[in-house]
């Protein structure tokens, strides 16, 4: 069972999006066909735990408050939105600026299963992980909501070659990872979940064992822009092994204070309010963080975080080209492609 569409949010292309799960349509990836090419400049923005919305706003607070992001952005709408999960009411959901269309949620452990399942009425075992591709950007969202949600991410399969429906949640979240940077149309992956496998200083703890499965997966992918979280109701982004990870918690429910000493992997930090932009320009992401004061009813000046999460100078990548491989190497942040390798064709025999 696929969803597709094409539609226009606010001047911008939203290109057909394609929600794909396990097993579902006969189909593992989700395939877009759009003449001329996904677009590759855009601009989205993510929020997490809302939870009804921050309590200064009247019930219909949610339209004034990203009305007003947009303007203090002073660029472009965004094309759609992201959420980390806990949006926890169906009202916040339906009043939402843009209408359902445009935001795409990971479910959070407060999302019952009746306002879980008016948004992706998806069979039981997949109806909380699903995969979409949006212009030239993927995206996987992972189950997290049980207590021990690291039951859910045994180890990667040995030997995997994603040609037959993947049986646990790990080896889907390789086989879309795989096919992700294996394909010319996607210049970037975004793998977003409420529940952070990384994190520090706030009353959820970072999940050691979901780590020692998906870092070393995580580590592997040279399109893999950030993982997003949410849970912790505070803006986190640390760095581990070369791959970002992000908490985004602080969309409108209480805060948390920070205790205790940091790690050196946490490179920024705040316990505001606040809204993730994300612009991306074909390989080019980079990230501003709009905070935002509950008590003053305004948005803070200053942004709370400023960073590049485009490819790094130095690395490469393979990808297939007709009858062989390429090599692309990152300069500038942006992939630059490398010639094509031919490869023998084994008895004669060629593709």
């Amino acid at each position: 069972m696929g969803k597709n569409g094409i539609g226009t949010v606010k001047g911008w292309l939203l290109f057909a999006t394609t929600l794909s799960c396990l097993g579902i349509g006969g189909s593992l990836w989700p395939v877009n066909a759009q003449v001329g090419g996904p677009i590759k400049k855009f601009r989205f923005v993510a929020f997490g735990d809302y939870q009804g919305g921050l309590s200064a706003y009247p019930a219909d607070g949610t339209d004034a408050i990203m009305k007003n992001l947009d303007k203090q952005a002073g660029l472009p709408a965004p094309s759609f939105y992201v959420n980390t999960g806990d949006i926890a009411t169906f009202a916040a959901f339906t009043k939402f600026p843009y209408g359902k269309n445009s935001l795409y949620p990971a479910r959070g452990n407060n999302d019952s299963d009746s306002f879980w399942s008016s948004i992706y009425p998806l069979p039981a075992p997949v109806k909380n992980k699903y995969s979409v591709t949006l212009n030239n950007t993927h995206f996987i969202f992972l189950e997290t909501t049980p207590s021990n949600w690291e039951t859910l991410l045994p180890p990667k399969s040995k030997n995997l070659d994603c040609k037959l429906p993947p049986t646990t949640q790990t080896d889907w979240l390789a086989c879309e990872l795989k096919q992700a940077n294996d394909s010319a149309a996607i210049d970037n992956i975004f793998v977003v979940m409420h529940k952070p496998p990384l994190t520090y200083d706030g009353p959820y703890p970072k999940n050691d064992k979901a780590l020692a499965v998906l870092g070393p997966i995580f580590e592997k992918q040279p399109k893999l822009r950030a993982v997003l979280s949410g849970h912790n109701h505070f803006y986190q982004r640390m760095r581990r092994n070369g791959v970002n990870y992000m908490v985004i918690g602080g969309g409108g429910a209480g805060l948390y204070a920070f205790a205790g000493d940091s790690s050196d992997e946490v490179k920024k930090r705040a316990s505001l309010h606040h809204f993730a932009v994300f612009d991306v320009d074909g390989s080019r992401v980079n990230l501003k963080v709009i905070g935002y004061d509950n008590t003053l009813r305004k948005f803070i000046p200053l942004p709370l975080d400023v960073v590049s999460l485009s490819c790094k100078s130095g690395q490469t990548l393979k990808m297939p080209c007709p009858f062989g491989i390429r090599i692309d190497a990152c300069v500038n942040g942006s992939w630059v492609p490398g010639k094509c390798l031919k490869i023998p064709c084994p008895a004669g025999i060629c593709p």
